[in-house]
């Protein structure tokens, strides 16, 4: 039996072969899961996963070269070089290995030279794995553009004729479109119920017509106009040209005034008889109304009788007057009167003629003593 010595050596042996035995197969299993490795396709990026470089330090480094390079002659190529490589590592570009190795300077063969230039490998290695990246992100479709919508009216109309709008949706959608509009009007032309809130679909031809009923009446009126505006929606941008206005005219005839007169307040001669005369509906314009004066006993004025005419404005009324002399004989009460004589552009209404009672203000003479002169006849 050997000493105890000799007993742990040989343990120690031992257990260093079984190590040394160990690390062999270690190293094996490593050679062959870097070889089945190195053989299989790059994954497929995860789900979500962003293709740009989330190592800030070598982010902050790469950036460093490309403010190191700007302006600096000589070398506008490399600043060119680490801008393109740090927008692939942002996200915004892609710049490849391939583009890397096939710049003619000498910086593209650094991949190989270790020590300082192990930025030039991580640059390398994250360059390949962006790429890889991408390669495995799905291919995104384009954004659909959002229509804008806008709109233009059509010709003036005459009432009892439908007001047109069209409205263009760029560019044309896919599917149906509906897009709110305001309807409103100036003067009384739309149809019940045509104006306020309201819809029109664009279907993919990309425009579509609109329309406002209006309605022809017998009222003669001022011309106006019916207006649409875009109002916002789901699915469209309201364009530039957001509203439009489509002129109405009126067809109605003016109506033609009815005059008539209305006479004032008893007067004492000397004083003006007073007369109001009334055209309705009022004039749009001067009026001229024709007139007959005349007078019961011996009050108007001197040529106040006889055919006359009055102006009645576009208020609607006129006064006359008639002029009454203040004399000194004692007679009996009187009047003026005015009538309405037929003319042109209105007619003559139903109260036609009107009087005003004209009273004297004279005293009576003295009458003589007849008693008197009869006993001076018996004497």
């Amino acid at each position: 039996m050997g000493s105890r010595t000799d007993q742990v050596s040989r343990s120690s042996g031992r257990s260093r072969g079984v190590s040394v035995r160990r690390a062999g197969a270690s190293a094996a299993v490593a050679v062959v899961l870097a070889a089945v490795l190195a053989a299989a396709p790059p994954l497929p990026a995860a789900a979500g996963t962003s293709c740009v470089t989330s190592d800030a330090s070598l982010l902050a480094q790469v950036e460093a070269k490309v403010v190191r390079h700007a302006g600096v002659t000589g070398r506008t190529d490399l600043h060119e070089m680490f801008s393109s490589v740090l927008a692939t590592m942002k996200g915004e570009g892609a710049y490849t290995v391939a583009d890397l190795r096939a710049r003619p300077d000498k910086q593209s063969s650094n991949w190989d030279r270790p020590g300082p230039n192990a930025l030039w490998q991580a640059v390398y290695t994250e360059l390949d794995r962006l790429e890889s990246c991408r390669g495995a992100q799905p291919a995104q479709d384009p954004p659909t553009p959002v229509p804008s919508v806008s709109i233009a009216a059509g010709s003036g109309v005459t009432e009892g004729a439908a007001a047109t709008f069209t409205l263009t949706a760029t560019p044309a959608p896919t599917s149906n479109l509906t897009v709110s509009l305001s309807v409103s009007e100036s003067g009384d032309y739309a149809a019940s119920g045509a104006t306020g809130s309201k819809s029109v679909t664009i279907t993919s031809s990309g425009s579509a017509t609109y329309s406002v009923a209006t309605v022809d009446d017998s009222t003669d009126e001022a011309d106006g106009s019916v207006s649409v505006a875009i109002s916002g929606g789901n699915g469209y941008t309201v364009g530039s040209s957001s509203s439009a206005s489509v002129s109405v005219s009126d067809n109605d005839d003016p109506a033609v005034p009815s005059v008539s007169i209305a006479g004032g307040s008893a007067v004492t001669e000397g004083a003006a008889a007073t007369f109001t005369l009334t055209a309705t509906p009022a004039p749009t314009s001067n009026l001229t109304v024709s007139l007959s004066v005349s007078e019961s006993g011996d009050y108007a004025a001197s040529g106040a009788t006889g055919s006359k005419s009055v102006t009645i404005t576009s208020s609607g009324s006129a006064t006359y007057s008639v002029a009454t002399v203040d004399d000194s004989t004692d007679e009996a009460d009187g009047s003026v009167s005015v009538a309405v004589g037929g003319g042109s552009g209105y007619t003559v209404g139903s109260s036609s003629s009107a009087t005003v009672s004209v009273s004297d203000n004279d005293d009576a003479p003295a009458q003589p003593d007849t008693q008197q002169s009869d006993t001076q006849g018996t004497g």
